[in-house]
């Protein structure tokens, strides 16, 4: 994962040259701060010796080689180091001061300082060396300090220049987290454009919308969901020609039947004209719910077929068949209307209504009854259709949703698709469906929630 981060790839390609060139100006920055620290300590001895200079010459400009003990003491006084000095003549003969100095490099330049490091005492020390004229004789001053003060200030240096680069760097990668992070954010408004869209939603990403670096991506899922799109169109289209192409010549087929049945003399030969007209009629409802399951599939479904729409409305119109199925079965059919608006496409609402109901006279043994009511709740309204028959156990109720799936032991006809298009469609409509056991504990009750319907105007797939 951390090889595949752009985050961590871009802070890669960032940090580390800006690391690299933080450590040369590093360095850099050490030694323009500490070649003039050190020239000016340097400076400061150098000084020590021109004073020292002065201080040989008497006022009969004799050269005086015992330096008084006050002028000596002042000489050698530092808070922090340790001072030493030397003078010698020109032939090498030590004159003043400590003897063992380090002597300077040749050659030797009238009154121009030599500055070198040694050693004096196991310490290490910084020597000037300066060959002038005292009195008249030519004498060579050497001033030595140890490097105490040199090397607090070569620390506060590194210690300085490591403490603001590390910030530096630790602020480098914050930022650049976040500017990363910030760049990348319209990612994550992409991401989730895309994973709040339902299975029905196919529509291309608005690219001009999308970061330049990224329109390449975002055209290439355009196309990716327009071929997704065409494929499922091409297969709606197969289900619903199928299905029509099937319910026209079994229409016909039924037609027939009844004719040859009225016409025919023989008990046997209506018996088995009855018989293939029930299997012709079954056949017939399985095309029609094959087609409406075409349409309720994501595939299928257009959102802008919806409109405010009554319960109670789309009821009353299907109650003659209703209760025609209902009166074969001699099986009371109740009703408990009440308003209840929803958001959604007649055609569809009607199918899922007329599954619910048919599969609740089918399952619902004989003289018992079915109630379907409706009516507006709290958050959106509710229809429920419900039986007097076996019910469905609890370990069912998931299962009996899935296509062609009928419970173990069920003898009732049935295509095993009604509850699957119930499903579909309750999805089409933002709707929650569910099964449940009716006040009395017996039989089933199967519920449809719907949402408001300027909810599910707003939010509709």
């Amino acid at each position: 994962m951390r090889g595949n981060s752009i985050r961590l790839r871009l802070l890669y390609w960032l940090v580390g040259p800006l690391a690299v060139i933080g450590l040369v100006g590093g360095f850099a920055t050490y030694w323009l701060a500490w070649i003039p620290a050190r020239n000016a300590y340097d400076l400061a001895l150098a000084n020590a010796a021109w004073e020292l200079a002065t201080r040989l010459q008497t006022a009969n400009n004799g050269l005086l080689t015992e330096l008084p003990l006050q002028i000596e003491q002042g000489l050698r006084a530092d808070r922090f180091d340790q001072i030493f000095f030397c003078v010698h003549d020109r032939n090498g003969i030590l004159l003043n001061g400590d003897r063992g100095l380090p002597s300077a490099p040749v050659p030797h330049d009238l009154d121009k300082p030599v500055y070198y490091d040694g050693d004096y005492g196991g310490l290490p020390v910084r020597l000037v060396s300066l060959p002038t004229l005292s009195a008249g004789e030519l004498v060579v001053i050497t001033v030595a300090e140890t490097t105490l003060k040199r090397e607090r200030g070569q620390r506060t240096i590194i210690v300085t220049l490591v403490t603001w680069g590390l910030a530096l760097t630790c602020a480098i990668v914050v930022i650049g987290w976040l500017a990363t992070g910030r760049a990348l954010s319209r990612l994550d408004s992409l991401q989730s454009d895309i994973a709040k869209r339902s299975l029905r939603d196919l529509a291309p990403i608005d690219e001009s919308v999308v970061p330049v670096e990224v329109r390449p991506l975002a055209a290439a899922i355009n196309a990716l969901l327009e071929r997704i799109a065409d494929a499922a169109r091409a297969q709606q289209s197969f289900l619903t020609d199928v299905a029509h192409q099937l319910r026209t010549p079994l229409a016909g087929l039924i037609t027939q039947l009844s004719v040859a049945e009225r016409q025919s003399d023989s008990a046997d030969v209506r018996n088995s004209i009855a018989v293939m007209q029930g299997t012709a009629t079954r056949t017939v409802r399985l095309a029609n719910q094959l087609l409406a399951l075409a349409r309720a599939e994501p595939s299928g479904f257009h959102a802008e077929r919806l409109r405010p729409l009554q319960l109670p409305d789309i009821i009353q119109r299907c109650i003659n068949d209703w209760v025609r199925l209902a009166d074969q079965k001699s099986i009371e059919l109740h009703f408990d209307l009440n308003p209840a608006p929803v958001m959604g496409d007649e055609f569809l609402l009607r199918e899922l209504l007329d599954n619910l109901l048919t599969n609740a006279v089918i399952y619902t043994p004989a003289g018992g009854h079915v109630v379907i009511g409706c009516h507006a709740s709290e958050g959106g309204s509710l229809v429920f259709v419900e039986d007097s028959g076996s019910g469905i156990p609890a370990a069912e109720r998931n299962k009996v949703f899935n296509r062609f799936y009928r419970m173990p032991g069920t003898t009732a006809d049935g295509s095993g698709l009604g509850l699957t298009i119930a499903r579909e469609i309750a999805r089409d409509h933002l709707a929650e469906i569910e099964i449940a056991t009716p006040a009395n504990g017996k039989g089933t009750r199967v519920e449809v929630r719907f949402p408001p319907p300027a909810k599910a105007s707003s939010t509709s797939r």
